[in-house]
C-alpha cells in the first residue's frame, strides 16, 4: 500500500476526517503521520497505528482501536463492501 492510497484509507475510516491535520510523509520508512483530535499518530503501509508522544511510539488503546478500524475498512474495501 502506498503513501496516498494509505492517506486515503485514513481519510476514508476515522470519524470526524475534517479534524485530520499536520499530515506529514516524509521521514518515516513507509509511515505516515497525522494529527487526529489533538492527538499524534504513525501508521505504517502494513496498517499498525501507534501514538507519537515525546518522539516515542505507544500502543495506546485508541492507537489500538484505529488500527483495527482501518483494518476492517480495509478489508471491506477490498472485498467490494
Amino acid at each position: 500500500m502506498s503513501k496516498a492510497e494509505l492517506i486515503q484509507l485514513v481519510l476514508l475510516t476515522l470519524p470526524y476526517p475534517d479534524q485530520i491535520r499536520n499530515i506529514d510523509l516524509e521521514g518515516f520508512h513507509n509511515a505516515i503521520r497525522f494529527d487526529w483530535r489533538g492527538v499524534r499518530f504513525e501508521i505504517s503501509e502494513a496498517k499498525i497505528v501507534r501514538e507519537v508522544g515525546g518522539g516515542q511510539l505507544a500502543l495506546t488503546n485508541i492507537a489500538m482501536m484505529l488500527e483495527r478500524l482501518i483494518i476492517v475498512k480495509s478489508e471491506l474495501m477490498e472485498t467490494g463492501d
